[in-house]
């Protein structure tokens, strides 16, 4: 409970990925890797509630086993690369409230962050302690400034590319750049059902968390460096 508003902490995990194969239930620093995000949320006692959404039977049982409070069977509509996680997210909502169970916030936890820690997630909620209709979004700064990043053709031609950045001016004169970095989502359940989004276009907030701690696994470079970091912490789920 979050200042008597209750929250419900939603992780979504699909079987299929491309690009890391069966990464939401691979093994990192000896744990599967929705157990990371699941202990996270058990260990915030912000969090009432938590529901994974999966259209896999092994991520069903390991999300079991790490403590999820319910496993709810995602449908093939909304398992596909392509399949929007609001739409996920809206039924979830939607489904419980039809059972009698409403709540106040929503936490999107998505597996790929398994750096994120139960102390991040309390402080991402301290942010909006003082104004209840607000949403917190995480994100951390970029490895280089925006003025040097722009499109480049199939072809490999940069012109495009250097008309819009500004390769003359020192990366140490240019203002920080600030990406998001998929660990921290969090919204009024209101405001997700009437605008269908974790970034309305009031009241939204940055919360900012260090790079190390902000790795989202899409690649298998992301996951050696998490692999890498979380055995340097001696940490587990």
């Amino acid at each position: 409970m979050f200042h008597n508003y209750s929250v419900l902490a939603i992780v979504p995990a699909r079987g299929g990925s491309k690009r890391v194969l069966s990464k939401n239930k691979r093994l990192i620093n000896g744990s599967p890797l929705i157990s990371w995000t699941i202990q996270a949320c058990r260990d915030c006692k912000y969090i009432d509630r938590i529901v994974v959404s999966t259209d896999d039977p092994d991520i069903a049982q390991i999300s079991r086993n790490s403590g999820a409070d319910l496993v709810l069977n995602r449908s093939a509509g909304l398992s596909t690369d392509s399949s929007p996680v609001m739409d996920t997210v809206t039924q979830i909502i939607t489904d419980l409230k039809a059972k009698g169970e409403s709540y106040d916030f929503v936490f999107l936890g998505q597996p790929t962050s398994p750096l994120r820690t139960s102390a991040h997630i309390y402080s991402a909620f301290d942010l909006i302690k003082n104004n209840i209709n607000a949403s917190v979004v995480g994100v951390t700064e970029s490895g280089h400034p925006k003025e040097w990043q722009g499109p480049i053709e199939d072809d490999g031609k940069m012109q495009n590319f250097l008309q819009i950045t500004r390769l003359d001016m020192s990366s140490n004169i240019l203002p920080a750049s600030y990406v998001i970095n998929g660990a921290i989502y969090i919204s009024p359940t209101s405001t997700l059902l009437k605008e269908r989004t974790f970034f309305p276009n009031e009241n939204l907030n940055a919360f900012f968390m260090p790079r190390r701690d902000s790795i989202d696994i899409d690649t298998e470079f992301d996951f050696e460096i998490a692999n890498y970091l979380l055995s340097e912490k001696h940490l587990a789920p």
